[in-house]
């Protein structure tokens, strides 16, 4: 009879193993959209750290690691501990990827619940694991932050690609477009008038509209080159400010876990660390605002602008009074 009721029990787990599945838990996990990297635009072969966020709101405290993924190969993994209630931790790894498309996702594993005085046990969570994010990643072989893709220029030897036959080489060999480097000889290897160089000497001196043409041709580069000057300063020291910033963020973080373990050892509930997480939560938001350029230049403009127009205004008040 015995025997009949073990044979029966492993008949039944193999037509129903739902029996023998972990429990579910909803209203916990990642918090819906919760991917993103630490800057954009980054390039192939650059290390940016990739964040995710979960939160809970059950009864129960979590244990569990989060396993980011690339193309559904591992990038790293980072702990998570949420406490109950209202817990919540940002888990980041840092990525190096190569040229081309990408698929990048985090997954939750290893989830074991427990409540004040019992022993974890493994649950599948409800929001286990974040939607896959499609992320085309181009290389920028000249660093102008500019991605190939879009680049006129990609070798940055001020030959458009167009027009360049080593568009990935600058200046390269027998390149018609290539500045050279050495200047022609008035005079042959016997004494003689070197023809080419009266031709360009002729050129040179071909009439006021070829002057002209020329300075224009020459003041525009300059005048692009200063525009490019000016905002690789003001990148360089966004790309500073962002890594600065980064930094705080990461050290505030681990602040409060610290002090958070410390207060639940204690027996605490952590009220107190509100003005460390509002401090956190402000670093979190200056970070990504300094990590993305497409976040941070259209705010520099508003305040740019802002700040011309009450000058102006003021200027104008007391010139009236």
């Amino acid at each position: 009879m015995r025997t009949f009721v073990f044979l029966l029990t492993l008949f039944s787990f193999a037509l129903f193993p739902s029996l023998i599945q972990a429990e579910t838990i909803g209203n916990l996990g990642f918090v819906n959209g919760s991917l993103w990297y630490e800057r954009e635009p980054f390039f192939a072969g650059e290390t940016v750290r990739v964040y995710s966020i979960l939160a809970n709101s059950t009864e129960y405290d979590l244990t569990a690691s989060v396993v980011f993924y690339d193309n559904d190969v591992k990038i790293g993994q980072g702990a998570v501990n949420l406490s109950r209630f209202g817990g919540s931790q940002i888990v980041w790894v840092d990525w190096t990827p190569k040229e081309g498309n990408h698929s990048v996702s985090a997954k939750i594993e290893g989830a074991l619940i427990s409540r004040s005085g019992e022993a974890p046990r493994a649950v599948e969570l409800a929001s286990a694991a974040t939607a896959p994010v499609a992320k085309f990643v181009d290389a920028d072989i000249d660093h102008d932050k500019i991605g190939n893709a879009t680049d006129t220029d990609d070798d940055n030897d001020k030959i458009p690609d167009k027009k360049d036959p080593q568009p990935l080489v600058a200046n390269a060999a027998g390149d018609p477009y290539a500045k050279s480097s050495s200047v022609p000889s008035s005079k042959n290897s016997e004494g003689g008038i070197n023809a080419k160089a009266v031709e360009s000497v002729t050129t040179a001196l071909g009439g006021v509209g070829s002057v002209l043409s020329n300075a224009v041709s020459d003041a525009a580069p300059k005048a692009v080159a200063l525009a490019e000057g000016s905002f690789r300063t003001v990148e360089d020291w966004r790309v500073a400010q962002s890594e600065r910033i980064s930094e705080a963020r990461d050290r505030s973080k681990a602040e409060i876990d610290t002090k958070a373990a410390e207060a639940a050892k204690n027996g605490e509930d952590g009220g107190t660390l509100w003005p460390d997480q509002a401090k956190n939560l402000a670093l979190v938001f200056a970070a990504f605002a300094f990590g993305h350029a497409t976040v941070f230049y259209p705010l520099l403009a508003v305040i740019f602008w802002y700040v011309i127009v009450r000058l102006g205004g003021l200027l104008i008040r007391r010139w009236y009074n």
